[in-house]
């Protein structure tokens, strides 16, 4: 198996790392197994720890996933999952997922398949939407994280803003 990205998502690549330098990232993929790659993008926000573009060329598929940044250690655990289950609903296209070990949360969006005339402008809005999501709903997932504050209405706090 080649850790090389295959040629025939060149325009895909050219497009990422055009949105990575708008960001003044590296636009360097890495190579994580199983055909896929990520690429790290800087992102300068309080709510946000980090965020990547993945590729997948078996789909081929492209995600941005964005890390929400919480408290380190957090026992609320119970809570943000209960959280994160009430935001999802109804919500598209992307989500919010929680590792339930690391209690990492982030929104991960996808295009699957993905053209292989995707624009830097259709990944910009890929991006731009898993950005968007993960801001506004940041306050509410951190709240609970470090307060403890009921779920249900942190979510509805954001929603109903």
């Amino acid at each position: 198996m080649s850790e090389e990205i295959p040629a025939d998502l060149d325009a895909l690549v050219a497009a990422i790392r055009t949105i990575a330098a708008e960001f003044q990232s590296d636009g360097v993929f890495h190579y994580d197994g199983e055909n896929r790659w990520h690429c790290d993008i800087n992102v300068a926000d309080e709510a946000v720890q980090r965020a990547l573009f993945l590729l997948d060329s078996d789909g081929p598929l492209l995600a941005t996933y964005v890390m929400i940044r919480l408290p380190e250690s957090t026992k609320q655990i119970d809570h943000l999952v209960k959280a994160v289950t009430y935001a999802n609903n109804g919500l598209l296209p992307g989500c919010f997922e929680i590792d339930l070990e690391t209690g990492e949360l982030h929104y991960r969006n996808a295009l699957a398949p993905v053209s292989m005339h995707i624009t830097p402008r259709e990944v910009a809005h890929l991006l731009g939407g898993a950005l968007i999501m993960s801001k506004t709903y940041a306050l509410a997932f951190q709240k609970i994280a470090s307060i403890g504050a009921d779920p249900i209405q942190a979510i509805d706090e954001v929603e109903f803003a």
